[in-house]
């Protein structure tokens, strides 16, 4: 049957729209592949109560309107219990641009299992598990010596995870403290423990650049202050570079991960100065 010219528009114009639907159906499907569906960035401290893993569409453009909702459900589940709940959304304004922050409230348990699931309404997902550091307590050995004996901090046991020391003289966070030293399961290999040896004389001289050797001088609070912190296995080989930029949108895609950190006094006898 010979249609007519009217005819012909329209089934000409009907097959170009589904050559059209298909073509955009393929490429959607390719950007999903190559890019990714989301990214999730979670930086969960273990002794705050609330704490936030922030999720982006990665097929939206960096734009305003195109951020101001999110397509995604976001699930966190304890593996070892099977406990999980669904992460409420807090929208905020970030360089003209909307980021979606999910609440976790609640203890982020030790040496513990998780994992993070966001879905799309379509039922397409993304998971991601993650490990948390066990949380034992540090003993100190011998106590209460002169500042030029060593001391030995014994952490057990231990996961997998990364601990790093700072040390200085005041308990102040925004005092002098020597550089990092990272003891991580390259360090320890198979052991759950690390038994780190430290001199309190040198590592106050390194935090207050000083050369003196009155302990009395260096030791004014009659202690040296260990900052401790702790990341998940994994985590902080990972997030070296991450961390420093919390608010890098671009940089930062997915890391997801906890760590604790405090802050221990250790007792130096200052009674008498002359070793």
């Amino acid at each position: 049957m010979k249609l007519s010219k009217t005819a012909y528009i329209i089934t000409l114009g009907v097959l170009l729209l589904g050559i059209l639907k298909l073509s955009c159906d393929n490429n959607l499907q390719v950007l999903d592949e190559e890019t990714g569906l989301y990214s999730i960035y979670g930086n969960l401290d273990m002794d705050e109560q609330t704490n936030y893993i922030r999720i982006r569409d990665l097929n939206t453009p960096f734009t305003k309107q195109a951020t101001e909702t999110i397509d995604a459900k976001v699930t966190l589940e304890n593996i070892d219990t099977g406990a999980g709940e669904i992460l409420q959304s807090e929208r905020g304004e970030y360089q003209d641009m909307y980021l979606h922050n999910f609440v976790v409230n609640g203890d982020i348990e030790p040496d513990t299992e998780y994992r993070v699931t966001v879905q799309r309404s379509d039922g397409a997902s993304v998971s991601e598990s993650f490990l948390t550091p066990t949380k034992p307590t540090s003993f100190v050995t011998p106590q209460n010596q002169k500042c030029h004996i060593p001391i030995k901090i014994s952490i057990e046991p231990l996961n997998g995870g990364t601990v790093v020391f700072r040390f200085g003289t005041t308990p102040n966070k925004n005092g002098s403290w020597t550089q990092d030293f990272i003891f991580g399961p390259d360090h320890y290999g198979n052991s759950t423990s690390i038994n780190p040896e430290f001199t309190p004389l040198y590592l106050a001289q390194r935090a207050t650049q000083s050369t003196s050797f009155s302990c009395e001088v260096l030791f004014e609070n009659e202690a040296l202050y260990v900052w401790l912190e702790h990341y998940a296995p994994g985590f902080y080989e990972k997030a070296t570079d991450e961390l420093d930029l919390p608010d890098d949108i671009l940089g930062n895609t997915w890391l997801l991960g906890a760590y604790y950190e405090e802050i221990f006094a250790i007792p130096v006898n200052t009674s008498a100065d002359k070793y």
